[in-house]
């Protein structure tokens, strides 16, 4: 399956951001005084300011803002459900396709909730607070505001007046404007067939991200905006790193970021039957399979830890949770992840959870592991307690929330004001008032300035520190879960070899159907027939994602799923391509092969020639550890160029062991961004196609694992490394044609083969499946 890339992290905006690292803080330290001397009548103000604070006041910010009810997390003192703590109402409703309100009404709706709150714009990502790439039904905000259902892409939504007639290279915005403002949808080339589909007769612009003049959703947000528009995000979906660019860029343009603490979608979602929050059971991921103890992999995190000098570390993303503590999880649909938190400090781990996720088993499990166990809404307040201890935070930029990481330097900040007075505050806060008759507090000492109540949106975002106390650096678990120790590469062989037995009997099955029956079934049926031979096997949990069975021109839909009633049959004169997977007691598989069961054309077979060629390329190289991905991508993608055609995915992603099919940090792709090295144990996809739109689609991919090459010289001391197949699937010898292979790549594909029936025809009863897969694995 092809990675969802985070292709929205978003990118800075040329020489504009280099402006301003001398600025911004200036820039803060004046809006700060403007705002003061609005509240004040100018009393005991610069004149600058002052007349700053007029500009300020113009723009209606002293006016009566929306309230604040909570945000993802509660801070209280006493546990709360997590379903109140991430403020949504247990519902029967539908898994979140807001089948209530039409398209424009939710449009509507979210942009009366802009007005109310004096926003010019709004953005919706995919991400959710733990940075899914396909968040649970409950937080799948983007996909019910748009009706987009792609696992990337990110929404925005502006009010009528918030853009300029005339952007800032004095043009325009080409934009179709609706309903008095605009609504766009980005996303990749992956998805641009799917989007046109689902975006159609709806208040929504598909914006093709990467597509030549089209912008950025931030780079379009600094060209058009207004001076001193303010954008609202919530500031738990939103990390460190992209929330910095945003807010950057937008003060390059006189335009703020402002973080709004309750989700403006929910407010609309709310009345819409939004979905449950998650309740799935945790369960542990046996020993034998995970390679290591939850102490051990404890100890390792605490010594680097010591080494960075911190005293606490904040596990934000779920699957890095799972990996550390063993656990598995059934919050969402094929990931076996739960929605949790962990902090890790030099003497104790505390899993912050729904207790109602827990046996009693898990429950005595964890505390015989070591690990605290608190209610998911009270990791704000721990944090909080935390930075009162005087304890040093190692957080990643890349995966903390913004909102978790202005609670954590607003609370240093707070500790080192009691301190700095023997322990007494030395705080001063003022009660200001507007001509509205709003009341503000302002606190002389952190110079925040708040409307009493909690008003949304008050203060722009800060995302900084300057005490010390916040270690900006990578997760140290990233690196050693992606990894795979020897008991997880053997689970992984496993979980593969029975996802070999389930793909025989399924392509067998498949080919009786059409060729011999004259059948000619669905691709919702093929689906479901695949999933029917999965369940069958040993240790079957559920489909990794969902299945892609693509016929004939949804082939060319990178990442088509078929639904029941509305999709297309497969005959003997089209193509199928099938990308699916499993995730497994002992692992995860995802595996693509594209089969046709009739005459296919030459100009196909010549495609699908060129595909294998790249495969076979990528799958034979030899290469220097530490080599980032985009370096060996092009071997792929070669023979295609050589016929003038290419794909726009990337060749491979990360595959986790029994978590989630696609895993960081490392991959395959044309994007030189990525630079963390390839290395020993790592687990990656290999997977080249071809998309003719309208026609047909074609792809193969085999996982692969990472190890130490033989060679004759280590030049630099260097080990050299090669991939090992794990896939177990015969590919379709009736598509290659012959005469481009190479002697060398002929030998590849029957040395594969005869892997294929050594590990695959033990696991068959004698019969026509195991005569099938012998025909399918005799040499070309």
């Amino acid at each position: 399956m092809l990675k969802s890339a985070r292709l929205h992290r978003f990118k800075n905006s040329g020489q504009r951001a280099a402006l301003l690292s001398s600025r911004t803080s200036g820039r803060q330290e004046q809006t700060r005084k403007a705002r003061l001397a609005c509240l004040s009548g100018g009393r005991g103000v610069e004149p600058g300011a002052r007349a700053r604070a007029c500009s300020w006041q113009a723009t209606g910010l002293c006016s009566a803002m929306t309230k604040r009810r909570g945000g993802d997390l509660g801070d209280g003192s006493k546990r709360r459900s997590v379903a109140k703590a991430v403020g949504v109402q247990k519902s029967s409703g539908s898994a979140g396709d807001g089948a209530g309100y039409d398209a424009g009404t939710k449009v509507d709706r979210l942009r009366s909730l802009l007005e109310k709150g004096l926003l010019s714009a709004y953005i919706v990502p995919t991400d959710d607070p733990h940075l899914c790439e396909m968040p649970p039904s409950a937080f799948r905000r983007r996909d019910y505001i748009s009706g987009f259902t792609g696992s990337a892409g990110t929404a925005l939504v502006t009010t009528a007046n918030a853009v300029c007639s005339e952007n800032g290279n004095g043009h325009a915005s080409k934009e179709k404007r609706e309903g008095g403002g605009f609504a766009l949808l980005w996303t990749d080339s992956r998805y641009f067939l799917q989007a046109d589909m689902e975006l159609s007769e709806t208040p929504w612009k598909l914006m093709k991200s990467g597509m030549p003049d089209v912008p950025e959703p931030i780079n379009w947000l600094v060209d058009n905006l207004k001076p001193g528009s303010r954008v609202g995000i919530d500031p738990m979906v939103f990390t460190v790193q992209t929330a910095r660019q945003f807010r950057d860029q937008l003060t390059s343009v006189q335009c703020s970021l402002i973080p709004v603490e309750e989700n403006l979608v929910d407010e609309v979602w709310q009345g819409d039957g939004r979905p449950a929050f998650p309740d799935g059971r945790v369960r542990i991921h046996p020993l034998d399979y995970a390679g290591d103890t939850v102490s051990s992999k404890l100890e390792k995190v605490r010594e680097e830890m010591k080494e960075e000098k911190t005293g606490a570390l904040l596990v934000n993303t779920l699957d890095e949770v799972a990996w550390l503590l063993n656990i598995r999880g059934a919050d969402i649909e094929n990931s076996p992840v739960v929605v949790a938190y962990v902090v890790v400090t030099l003497e104790e781990c505390t899993l912050f959870v729904d207790r109602e996720k827990l046996s009693d088993e898990v429950s005595l499990y964890l505390k015989e592991c070591g690990v605290s166990v608190q209610g998911y809404g009270d990791l704000k307040g721990a944090l909080k307690k935390l930075c009162g201890e005087d304890t040093k935070f190692w957080v990643d930029p890349n995966q903390c929330t913004s909102g978790l990481y202005d609670l954590l330097s607003k609370s240093i900040r707070e500790r080192g004001s009691g301190r700095s007075n023997g322990g007494a505050s030395s705080q001063v806060v003022l009660k200001l008032s507007d001509d509205n008759g709003n009341v503000y507090s302002y606190n002389t000492d952190t110079g925040d300035i708040t409307r009493e109540g909690g008003a949304c949106g008050d203060q722009e975002i800060a995302l900084s520190d300057e005490s010390g106390y916040i270690i900006e650096k990578k997760s140290p678990i990233s690196m050693a879960k992606a990894q795979k120790n020897e008991a997880e590469i053997n689970g992984l062989v496993e979980a593969h070899l029975r996802d070999g037995v389930a793909l025989t009997q399924f392509l067998e099955w498949l080919e009786i159907t059409i060729v011999d029956q004259g059948v000619t079934p669905t691709e919702y049926e093929i689906s479901e027939k695949l999933l029917e031979f999965r369940s069958l096997q040993q240790g079957f949990i559920e489909p990794s994602f969902a299945t892609i069975a693509g016929e004939g021109e949804n082939g060319a839909i990178i990442h088509y799923r078929p639904e029941k009633g509305s999709c297309n049959t497969l005959t003997d004169s089209s193509m199928l391509l099938l990308d699916s997977g499993g995730q497994f007691d002992c692992g995860t598989t995802d595996v693509t092969r594209t089969v046709h069961f009739g005459e296919p054309s030459d100009y196909q077979k010549q495609c699908y020639t060129r595909v294998l060629k790249g495969h076979i390329a990528l799958n034979t190289l030899v290469f220097p550890e530490g080599i980032p991905g985009f370096m060996i991508d092009s071997f792929a993608r070669s023979s295609l160029w050589r016929g003038g055609l290419d794909y726009r995915h990337g060749t491979g992603h990360g595959v986790g062991a029994g978590l989630n099919v696609h895993e960081g940090p490392c991959g395959i792709s044309a994007r030189y961004t990525n630079t963390t090295g390839i290395c020993k144990g790592m687990v990656l996809s290999n997977e080249p196609g071809y998309y003719e739109e309208g026609s047909f689609g074609i792809r193969i991919e085999n996982l692969v694992w990472v190890s130490k090459a033989e060679t004759d010289k280590e030049f630099g001391d260097k080990e050299y490394l090669k991939f090992n197949d794990l896939t177990m699937v015969p590919i379709q010898k009736k598509l290659m044609v012959r005469d481009m292979l190479t002697k060398e790549e002929v030998q590849w594909v029957n040395e594969y083969h005869a892997k294929v029936w050594d590990s695959i025809s033990p696991r068959l009863k004698s019969g026509t499946t195991k005569d099938w897969l012998r025909h399918q694995t005799t040499p070309l």
